[in-house]
């Protein structure tokens, strides 16, 4: 599914699965729900060097990111590919949600935060690196209640200005 530059409203997808989902650059007035749906990598994008399942790429989502339940895989590559994402309702990794491959939030600017409490991070990119959200800024970070990540956690020049 092809959403490059888009701009639209709310996108809600439940108990799906959808074989790739590019949306760099979208503008979405809303929020972006993919809720126990499973998201698996296509062909290579054009707008990527590396196999990408989800790519949200300077996405703009004035409501928030909601993946609870959904499987991101990627095994050989990025689960998430969300570099310069702004969410300002946050991202919610919440309930079952599952990633194999590399989540990738560098640059990320998430005023509403980011919530993994129970994700499972199983399948690090090829770096050995599961989340990275290097020089990110978020009001709140919360890995809790059975998050694991099987693989690095990187929190390179990362900002926090509420709670961890």
């Amino acid at each position: 599914m092809n959403l490059f530059g888009a701009a639209t409203q709310t996108i809600a997808i439940t108990g799906s699965h959808v074989p790739c989902l590019e949306a760099g650059s979208a503008r979405i007035e809303g929020r972006l729900g993919l809720l126990r749906s499973t998201v698996e990598t296509g062909p290579v994008s054009p707008f990527h060097r590396d196999v990408t399942a989800l790519s949200l790429t300077r996405a703009h989502v004035t409501g928030g990111v909601v993946l609870n339940g959904a499987e991101l895989t990627a095994p050989e590559g990025w689960a998430m590919a969300a570099g310069g994402l702004v969410a300002e309702g946050g991202v919610f990794c919440r309930y079952g949600f599952v990633a194999q491959g590399e989540v990738r939030l560098l640059g990320a600017q998430l005023p509403g935060g980011l919530f993994m409490q129970g994700a499972r991070l199983e399948g690090p990119g090829p770096r050995g690196v599961a989340l990275a959200l290097d020089n990110a800024t978020a009001s709140t970070l919360n890995f809790s209640v059975g998050f694991t990540a099987n693989g690095t956690v990187r929190l390179r020049g990362a900002r926090v200005s509420g709670t961890t």
